[in-house]
């Protein structure tokens, strides 16, 4: 199962004949949090740091207050770090990858925090019509008026029919698992 729209699982019936990728549809924001203080930092990035992630992250930490963590802590952990920046950032570990990680825009979003994508994935319909492109300078400048962009064209996305519905095939192959155990 995938949630949304993954290009590069295209090709998975290839792989495994027979099979494809259920996506599911992407679900609503029942709740959005809300600080409790000014952000200290301009940018939050939390991730593996890759060679391509570490030459961006420090181009952009020439040009802001940027603050960074390779942990991988709780859900918690990983709010209070969004909530002490205005925007988070996504960075594709490669050059080859042009795909948006669209739980890490659905977290930002959850926790307050707008999402910028520096890989611009205008590819996959998440990313045309939830980000688009966007400018890091005016992200950072206007923080509260990209989330609540995202937010609206987020809650748009969710009701379109671009979202999809729940694939009824999945049920065919949870039967088929079943009979397997």
């Amino acid at each position: 199962f995938t949630v949304g729209d993954l290009p590069e699982l295209r090709s998975w019936n290839e792989i495994v004949p027979g099979y494809r990728p259920y996506g599911l549809p992407y679900p609503e924001i029942p709740s959005v949090a809300r600080r409790t203080a000014p952000p200290e930092y301009d940018i939050v990035f939390t991730g593996s740091m890759t060679p391509r992630r570490k030459k961006m992250l420090g181009d952009l930490e020439r040009r802001y207050r940027l603050l960074q963590s390779t942990v991988f802590g709780t859900e918690e952990e990983r709010a209070r770090l969004y909530s002490r920046a205005k925007v988070a950032v996504t960075v594709p570990q490669t050059e080859e990858w042009k795909w948006v990680s669209p739980m890490r825009v659905l977290f930002g979003l959850r926790s307050g925090v707008p999402t910028v994508d520096l890989g611009q994935d205008l590819e996959t319909i998440f990313g045309r019509l939830v980000l688009g492109p966007t400018d890091i300078d005016g992200a950072v400048a206007n923080s509260d008026g990209l989330l609540q962009q995202q937010l609206k064209s987020y809650e748009s996305f969710v009701r379109s029919p671009a979202n999809g519905a729940f694939p009824s095939g999945a049920f065919d192959l949870w039967a088929e698992l079943e009979a397997c155990v």
